[in-house]
């Protein structure tokens, strides 16, 4: 029995898989030990962004001030930026916001100001971009972006989250989390994707809250594809599949994000 649980960014209902990539993605153990996938690459709003020999390069669109310009630039061809990668192990950039992960478990976000809602520093001037990098949190094993919002699980499997939270995707409906909050405890992966929150527990279960507007939550309802608040946000996690070993969220073409979960025996 196939269980996919799905988010169109689009209103046309497209299934075209060819050419997806993982945004990020863990696998449990039968010890409880989780095998996470990092990405040293990521793309958002026409940009691309790249780790190579300890750099961080980008390509395309950029208006995230990663060259220390605060406006729009286009680069045709790969151009190194100013930020040292030599120690970053994850990379993710989404809704204006560049989030990365080094190897001592700390977590920085640069880029659109107006984007982090007050969450990153609240003293910076919202009109322009960050282009030099805040430590956002500490002791982290994972990272990851939602629009305006982000989740850090801490190595002592402790699920954090910053941001906005109007879907619930906090499993608390609010504006602006201003300062993390611990949401969760027992957990050995987690990820965010757009307005939705998904983790799985040491109990094997996966969970997600947030935004539901397209049935993305797979609790059997949604929405009518363009979010509404409080009707289509699921503030209460909702377990939608139990002995899950393993979860990833993808981006595939005509802007679709899937996660894709896997149970014991293998059925997907």
């Amino acid at each position: 029995m196939k269980k996919v649980i799905s988010l169109l960014l689009l209103l046309a209902l497209v299934f075209s898989f060819t050419g997806c990539h993982i945004i990020n993605s863990g696998k449990v153990n039968k010890e409880k030990e989780i095998e996470i996938t990092y990405n040293t690459f990521s793309e958002w709003g026409g940009g691309e962004y790249q780790i190579v020999d300890g750099e961080l390069y980008c390509r395309k669109e950029n208006s995230l001030g990663l060259l220390g310009e605060d406006i729009f630039a286009y680069y045709d061809d790969w151009t190194k930026t100013n930020i040292n990668a030599n120690n970053i192990i994850h990379l993710e950039v989404y809704s204006g916001i560049l989030l990365y992960l080094t190897n001592d478990g700390r977590v920085y976000v640069l880029g659109k100001a107006e984007e982090m809602a007050g969450w990153c520093n609240a003293k910076n001037d919202t009109t322009k971009n960050i282009t030099t990098p805040v430590l956002l949190f500490e002791d982290c094993k994972t990272a990851s972006l939602g629009v305006r919002f982000a989740l850090f699980l801490k190595n002592d499997n402790t699920l954090w989250f910053v941001g906005e939270s109007y879907y619930g995707q906090s499993t608390v409906g609010t504006e602006t989390i201003s300062k993390p909050i611990k949401i969760a405890e027992n957990i050995l992966f987690a990820q965010a994707f757009v307005g939705t929150s998904a983790w799985i527990d040491s109990e094997n279960n996966l969970y997600l809250c947030g935004n539901n507007s397209y049935g993305q939550i797979g609790n059997g309802t949604m929405g009518k594809g363009i979010p509404m608040l409080y009707r289509d946000a699921v503030e209460e996690p909702f377990c939608a599949l139990t002995d899950c070993v393993a979860f990833s969220v993808e981006q595939v073409k005509n802007g679709i994000t899937v996660v894709r979960a896997e149970n014991s025996i293998g059925e997907k």
